[in-house]
């Protein structure tokens, strides 16, 4: 079983955070109060999946700015976001993504 002590923290703002658990290797994406724990794959598409979207995909689901309702088929919960958030939630993935690159070449990962 995975504990806190267990994870990297590999990216971090105010109120979200990324993180690489040593002992399962999984990826936790912690933004706002949701977490999503995701695999290497999974963690390597959601990058994707955010460049991918286009202004089509936005629509107004309440009376704030547009926003996508992100989740896989298989979830009755996503994530609504903004584009602004999609462009933060970005920012935080590039960071990880570099800082576990350095881990890897430092603790040959």
């Amino acid at each position: 079983m995975c504990t806190q002590s267990d994870h990297i923290i590999l990216s971090k703002t105010k109120t979200n955070q990324i993180s690489w658990c040593k002992l399962c290797c999984n990826y936790s994406l912690i933004y706002g109060n949701c977490c999503l724990s995701l695999n290497k794959i999974e963690f390597e598409e959601i990058k994707d999946v955010l460049l991918g979207l286009s202004d089509e995909d936005f629509k107004s689901y309440t009376s704030q700015s547009k926003q996508v309702i992100l989740k896989n088929q298989k979830a009755s919960v996503g994530l609504v976001l903004t584009k602004q958030n999609i462009e933060e939630m970005l920012s935080l993935l590039d960071e990880a993504l570099t800082i576990k690159q350095a881990f890897g070449v430092v603790y040959d990962m």
